[in-house]
């Protein structure tokens, strides 16, 4: 065991390693542009998100009784 699991850990990061460092740049690439593409909509949301926040608190009433009903 102490012979071999360095001999096939050294084969596999031969191996796998480039395809792990080209799926991490990718990946961090769909994440930039995810953030790019959806900056519009949330900053929109920012914006909505506050007064939605203040109309259901203001407009929503909880009745004590409807809490303990089941």
């Amino acid at each position: 065991m102490q012979v071999n699991v360095p001999y096939y850990y050294a084969k596999t990061a031969e191996i796998v390693g480039p395809y792990l460092i080209l799926f991490w740049e990718k990946l961090y690439a769909v994440g930039v542009w995810i953030a790019a593409v959806t900056q519009p909509l949330r900053d929109w949301l920012s914006i909505k998100i506050p007064i939605l926040l203040e109309w259901v608190s203001t407009n929503k009433r909880v009745k004590p009784e409807t809490l303990c009903a089941q």
